[in-house]
């Protein structure tokens, strides 16, 4: 049966609970009044024969992507009940049942709130004890920690759902239990509003990263500064699980750039393994190339030096052999056909700088000195 107190809250809400009925991954509910004694009102919850999500997680053996696959469709059963109109405020893996198929239901909304349009539907919703925390400490949001509830709204369920996937991945609290459970009311207003919890990958290594961001997003203190909706948190979640960008930290030009290279890993690394075998190609036509051209230079350097030999011979040759005396005449023909013959046969292979070495300064283009 339903307490005073509770049946304020769900007398405020009774539409909300009613379209819960239509969503697979909330546990259906319905309320009345008895025809009893009393007369006392009462609301019934569909019997969810499974286990809370993180000992199905642990009990199944689940592997890191098949617990942020499984979160995913928790967070579109959350999506679901917001776009009702109904704030859960008690968010945890034990409210969190998977059922054998592996499907998760959200239940026990006996503390939920309702809205419309961010606004309540009555002030009932809002009727608590003096001084009641409505919540469970090691998912509460600070925000719960205002007893009027006036600062709670969808982003207080991605608070839990942050703390939910932070034991997912690390098997740990962002707060230890036993330490909120111990505190007075002052000093958890102190631990929620003040501290930060460690990154998860504090607790483990492989998650810091994008799961770092991700979960540090959703445990924001401020509300403003968590994802706007479950589906917001979905989708980062799914493009971490795609090797896509993810919304929770500034995107820098190496973060996209890393994240591009690994989505098209195969592609890229065809284009890489092309892109080397045509830079080898170049490398060893361009060395090929100046082999040649080395090969080249060396030979035309070998003929011009066996034509300044043979040159120098001709002249020897035809100074020692010309007369002593009125031959002249004779003597400058002969070299100047020589020299012209010998200067036409260095043309191909010799630039005029190249004259002064072979010693053939003394002699113009037409042979003569």
């Amino acid at each position: 049966m339903v307490r005073l107190q509770g049946y304020a809250r769900l007398q405020g809400c009774p539409t909300p609970l009613v379209l819960t009925r239509s969503w697979n991954k909330l546990a259906k509910v319905a309320w009345g009044w008895s025809t009893a004694r009393m007369g006392q009102p009462y609301f019934v919850m569909e019997l969810v024969q499974g286990l809370p999500m993180n000992r199905y997680c642990d009990e199944h053996q689940l592997d890191r992507e098949a617990r942020l696959r499984l979160f995913v469709r928790v967070c579109e059963g959350v999506q679901h009940a917001h776009q009702k109109g109904v704030i859960h405020r008690d968010l945890k893996p034990s409210n969190i049942l998977v059922d054998q198929s592996g499907a998760p239901k959200i239940i026990d909304f006996g503390i939920a709130k309702a809205l419309q349009g961010h606004r309540q539907l009555t002030d009932k919703t809002l009727l608590t004890n003096f001084n009641q925390v409505l919540g469970t400490p090691a998912y509460m949001s600070p925000e719960q920690l205002d007893v009027t509830g006036y600062s709670v709204d969808t982003r207080t369920d991605i608070y839990a759902l942050g703390a939910i996937l932070y034991e997912l991945l690390t098997e740990k609290l962002p707060f230890d239990r036993e330490r909120l459970n111990k505190a007075g009311a002052a000093e958890l207003e102190r631990i929620l509003i003040e501290e930060d919890p460690p990154k998860p990958s504090k607790h483990l290594k492989a998650l810091e990263g994008d799961l770092d961001w991700i979960v540090m997003k959703a445990l924001e203190k401020d509300h403003n500064k968590r994802y706007a909706n479950a589906d917001a948190f979905a989708e980062d979640i799914t493009a971490f699980l795609d090797d896509a960008p993810v919304s929770a930290t500034p995107p820098s030009r190496v973060y996209l750039t890393r994240k591009f290279v690994r989505r098209h890993r195969t592609g890229l690394a065809i284009i890489g393994f092309a892109t080397a075998l045509l830079v080898a190609a170049t490398v060893v036509s361009t060395w090929q190339a100046i082999r040649a051209k080395r090969a080249e230079t060396a030979e035309a350097l070998g003929q011009a030096h066996d034509v300044r030999i043979e040159f120098h011979a001709v002249e020897a040759e035809v100074g020692a052999g010309a007369p002593a005396a009125g031959l002249d005449v004779v003597e400058d023909q002969q070299r100047t056909q020589v020299v012209c013959e010998l200067l036409h046969r260095v043309q191909p292979f010799l630039g005029s700088d190249m004259h002064a070495a072979l010693g053939l300064d003394g002699f113009d283009h037409e042979g003569r000195r």
